[in-house]
């Protein structure tokens, strides 16, 4: 059973000092923890659409990875076009966060990054687990129908 993070107020420290680096590395960690969970959904949509197995089996392989960065840049290419936002594609949004790194950043920089990145992971996970569901109660609907 995948468990999904709630970045909801209740779990996450209070956010209205600036943490700066930590929040940084705080969100890098909870995305590091559930990079693998975001794939999984992917490959589930990507089975509900009756994507090409080829796809499929190169997600189940960059899920095999283990570094962070390597998941999120190969995974970003396979995102459903339903989550993608005005051209926004959110896992290369959060890649490019990552990527850019803390680095010459100033506390409140880092701590604006950490938030970015909180709200790109919300939206991802949110959205792709309620298209699942909509499609399976879809589903079910369709097969009592036809039956």
């Amino acid at each position: 059973m995948v468990v999904y993070f709630c970045a909801s107020p209740l779990f996450l420290p209070k956010w209205d000092v600036p943490y700066g680096l930590g929040a940084c590395a705080y969100m890098r960690r909870i995305l590091e923890n559930q990079v693998n969970s975001i794939i999984d959904l992917i490959i589930e949509t990507k089975k509900q659409d009756n994507d090409p197995e080829e796809s499929i089996k190169e997600l189940i392989s960059i899920k095999e990875g283990k570094v962070l960065d390597n998941k999120l840049k190969l995974a970003y290419k396979f995102v459903p076009q339903s989550i993608i936002v005005k051209g926004h594609n959110p896992l290369k949004l959060m890649y490019e966060l990552l990527s850019d790194g803390v680095h010459g950043k100033s506390e409140d920089e880092c701590t604006q990054t950490a938030f970015q990145l909180l709200s790109i992971f919300e939206y991802v996970i949110v959205e792709l687990k309620r298209q699942q569901e909509n499609k399976e109660r879809f589903i079910k609907s369709i097969r009592s129908i036809s039956n």
